[in-house]
């Protein structure tokens, strides 16, 4: 059985946020992606008094409706950036860099 990696990170202009890598066996579900969420929502909750914006990439699984559901029951909001728009994306950085290790 292969195994993949499975980085999820949330970062501000504060730095990484959330952090989470993991051998797993098959892709990142919503589950898990609502699951990684939850810890920086809290955390903004607890720290900010007002609302944020969450600016996710294309990926399918950020645009399957159930993250949408679950990001409004917060008072958060979601951005999407443009299709193939990697240059927008600081994640993907970051990314960039960990790859380049390998």
């Amino acid at each position: 059985m292969s195994l993949n990696i499975r980085i999820l990170l949330a970062i501000s202009n504060n730095g990484v946020e959330n952090i989470s890598a993991k051998l797993v066996p098959k892709s990142t579900n919503t589950e898990i992606f609502i699951n990684f969420l939850k810890t920086p929502i809290k955390k903004l909750d607890e720290t900010h008094p007002v609302p944020q914006l969450f600016v996710l990439n294309n990926a399918p699984i950020h645009r399957f409706h159930l993250v949408r559901d679950f990001m409004a029951t917060t008072r958060h909001h979601i951005k999407f950036l443009p299709p193939y728009s990697p240059f927008l994306n600081s994640v993907e950085e970051r990314f960039s860099k960990l790859k380049g290790l390998g």
